[in-house]
C-alpha cells in the first residue's frame, strides 16, 4: 500500500475517506469512520523517534498512514509500513507494551485512544482483521522458536 496524501487541514470526513482505503477499516461504514477520525489524533513522527516504548502502559492503538517503522525487541520482526497497525495486543489484554516501535523514516500516524479502539473492534470486519494479524504474528513467533 502506498502512502496516503491528505490536505493541509483535513476534516473528519477527509480522514474517514483515507481510513476507508485501509483493509482494516474497509467494511466499516462512513459514519463510524468519521467518529473514529473525531476521536483520533494524527501525528507526524521524525526518523529515529520512538512511538511506543516496551514496558509502557497501553493507552492507544496506532495505524500507519504513511512511512515506515521498526519493531525493537523482536528479532526478525518485519518493518511496519503504510496500512500496518500496532498496539492492539496490550489494549486487548490490558497489559503493558511488549516491544518498542521507532520511526525509520518520516511516519504519519493515527493514534486512537483505548476506549475508541474498543468501540471500533466491536465491528465484525475490524475484529476479524485484527484476529488474522494476531494469528500471523503468533505463527511467525512459533516458527522462530
Amino acid at each position: 500500500m502506498t502512502a496516503v496524501s491528505y490536505s493541509s487541514d483535513p476534516t473528519d470526513r477527509d480522514w474517514a475517506e483515507v481510513l476507508a482505503r485501509f483493509p482494516l477499516f474497509s467494511k466499516v461504514g462512513k459514519r463510524k469512520l468519521r467518529k473514529v477520525a473525531r476521536d483520533a489524533h494524527f501525528a507526524e513522527i521524525s526518523p529515529g523517534e520512538e512511538v511506543i516504548a516496551r514496558g509502557a502502559p497501553a493507552d492507544s492503538f496506532y495505524v500507519i498512514l504513511g512511512g515506515e517503522a521498526a519493531v525493537r525487541d523482536r528479532p526478525r520482526a518485519p518493518r511496519l509500513r503504510t496500512g500496518d497497525y500496532f498496539g492492539e495486543m496490550a489494549l486487548i489484554e490490558g497489559g503493558h507494551r511488549t516491544a518498542s516501535v521507532v520511526a525509520t523514516e518520516e511516519l504519519h500516524l493515527m493514534r486512537l485512544p483505548h476506549q475508541s479502539f474498543m468501540e471500533i473492534v466491536k465491528e465484525r470486519g475490524v475484529a476479524m482483521r485484527i484476529l488474522e494479524t494476531l494469528g500471523t504474528r503468533l505463527r511467525r513467533a512459533e516458527e522462530r522458536v
